[in-house]
This record gives structure tokens, sequence and C-alpha cells, in this order.
């Protein structure tokens, strides 16, 4: 996996008053990730055309956004996960296609899902069957998983994640059981995970997913580092229990940390090499554990080696910065989470290996 990290952002405009929503990007742009039309990378804020975005997704190196119902895409693009039926790079938004009606889209590694219509789609890399397709072949448009109606979708690095009907589905690389099917075996379709069908939320990172269901907090898969938050190093192949709290709200993944939210208060486990736990050290932890004493946040988004969160309305960010993607005009890192920039309305955040927002 790259080290590359950027992040972009959905955001009011910034001069002021009304305008729209519009699309601010940075970090790493070697590909042209950040659709600002050139491949130079930025450690602030930058806008990107003048359309009026309701969804975006980013990944390692390509991105996703949806605009008026229709889809675009740009960034690297060798395995088609652009889905514009070709394997060239582009480094402005480019049109996916011609439905309209997209409502939902997530990027993994090299992979992309989307929802259109109910109907899930899926294109790029397929090595492990990420795409839930039945074979390994990858795809370069937006191609039709099975007949389901999907609500929500979440891709990883080689697995994906799906819920419909509020049962867990799960598909792709399955080498340390985070597919939760018992099991080391890959799957290539989209396979029920247990016998629940109240999941509302799932994330994964690079080996381990997460899910809440009935408030409840469950992991399974890779946890060398105590990236599941059981208080051990031990894999897991089914959802486990983390805790006894049954008011989780919010969950993300980071590559090998995760982080939650519990009536408003924060908290990360797992990898923290580069303090992307926001603990103020480089500890790596095996239990979700507080982070600070706020109980005002409200969404979280873990990226490769980087976090993000809103609390009070205010966004922060914590972690890597080697490519200037905590957005605060450098590229040092940070363990600690810090405020960026001034506005104080920011409402929603979303993040996979990199991260995005809107401003209310």
């Amino acid at each position: 996996m790259s080290s590359l990290q950027q992040s972009l952002f959905l955001s009011r405009s910034i001069s002021g008053g009304g305008g729209g929503t519009g699309l601010f990007v940075w970090g790493g742009n070697n590909y042209g990730q950040l659709g600002t039309g050139d491949t130079v990378s930025r450690s602030t804020p930058t806008v990107v055309g003048g359309l009026t975005w309701t969804k975006i997704s980013g990944g390692i190196n390509h991105s996703l956004g949806i605009s008026g119902g229709k889809l675009y895409a740009w960034g690297l693009n060798n395995f088609g996960q652009l889905g514009v039926g070709d394997i060239t790079a582009r480094s402005t938004p480019t049109v996916v296609g011609g439905l309209t009606t997209w409502t939902e889209i997530k990027v993994g590694r090299d992979h992309s899902l989307g929802i259109a219509g109910g109907k899930l789609y899926a294109w790029g890399v397929n090595n492990y069957g990420q795409l839930g397709l039945g074979d390994k072949a990858n795809r370069s448009t937006p191609t039709v998983v099975g007949g389901l109606t999907w609500t929500k979708i979440s891709p990883g690095t080689y697995h994906s994640l799906g819920i419909t009907g509020g049962k867990l589905y799960a598909w792709g690389r399955n080498n340390y059981g985070q597919l939760g099917l018992g099991d080391q075996t890959s799957r290539s379709t989209p396979t029920v995970v247990g016998g629940l069908t109240t999941w509302t939320k799932m994330s994964q990172g690079a080996y381990h997913s997460l899910g809440i269901t009935g408030g409840k907090l469950y992991a399974w898969g890779l946890n060398y580092y105590g990236q599941l938050g059981l208080g051990d190093t031990i894999k897991r192949s089914t959802p486990t229990v983390v805790g006894a709290s049954n008011t989780w709200t919010e969950i993300s993944s980071g590559r090998r940390n995760s982080l939650g939210l519990i009536n408003g208060k924060l908290y990360t486990w797992g990898m923290n090499n580069i303090g992307q736990l926001g603990l103020g050290d480089a500890v790596h932890r095996s239990v979700p554990v507080a982070v600070g004493a706020s109980t005002t946040w409200t969404k979280i988004s873990g990226a490769r080696y980087t976090s993000l969160g809103i609390a009070g309305g205010k966004l922060y960010t914590w972690g890597s910065n080697s490519n200037g993607q905590l957005g605060l005009g450098d590229k040092t890192n940070r363990s600690t989470p810090t405020v960026v920039g001034e506005l104080t309305t920011w409402k929603i955040i979303e993040g996979g290996l990199f991260s995005l927002g809107i401003i209310a």
C-alpha cells in the first residue's frame, strides 16, 4: 500500500454567504487525485471547480464524487478504478457513464463501489473478488452486483462490506478472517455474515472490520496492534463484541487502527506509530481509550495513518502529515487533535484511506 495520503473536503463557500457546496482538497497529488488539473501537492485546503457536490470519497490515489446525481471520478486509473472505460489517469473530475441517480459512493484501495437506484455497482481491481461479481476479472466501468437493494457500502483494501435489509454481507480477500465468516477463505460474491438483521454501521481498515448492531460494537480480522479493541493481539474470524457499551454511534477504521464514538466521547485504539490515535504519544492500544475530555464529537474518520474528527463544529486532524494531508500548512505530524482553520460549522466528514467533510 502506498504511503501517499491526500484529503478531500466538501465545504460551503469559505468566501461567505451562499454559493452552494464546493469541493476543497489538500495533500499528495502525484496522480491528479486532488482534481486540481495538475500533480502539485497542497498542504492547505484548495477549491476545485464550481460544481455543487453532495457526496465525495477518496482512496489511496483516486477519488469519486456525486454532483446533481451524476458520478465523477479522477486520479490514478491503472485498474479502471475511475470507471470511465479505460486505464488513463485524470486530474480533473470526469463524468462516469450516463446515470443520474447515484446516491452512495465509496472508494477502496484500487476498487470502487457505488449505489444508484438501489443497485450496487462495482469496478476497478478484482484480484481477490472484491468486486463481488463471482470472478477475479477487473472492470473499468460500473458493473451491477447481483439483484439486491443496497443501503450502505464500504470497500477496504482488498475486501468489501455492504448492508441490505439490515443484514451484513462481506466479500473479497479473507486471509485474516476479515470477512467475518468463521474461516479464511476468500469470497467473490456477497455472503451473509452471521444471523443478525440490525446492522447499521460498518467500516474496515486494511485487514480488519468493524460493525455496529443494536448499539454494540463488533470487530473481526487482523489484530496485530490491538485494532480490534479486545485487549489482545489475537485475530478473529467472526464478529466479536468490543466491551460492554451498547451506545456506540459512529465507527471508522484507519489502516491498522480504529475510532469510535460513545455519547459524544471519542475513543481510539490499535496502531499508533505516528500518533494516529490522538493520545499524545506513539504507544499502541488494544482497548478503546478516550481522547481528551470532550463530549461534543459528532463525526470521525480514519485514513491510512491519519485521523479526523468534528467536535463543536470544528474540524480536527492528527497523525501522519508527510504530504500535508492534515491541512495545517506544513508536513509536521501531530499526536493530538489539532484544529484546521477557523471554521466552526463542519457537519460531516467521511474517510476511508483519506478523509472529507461538509460544512453546514
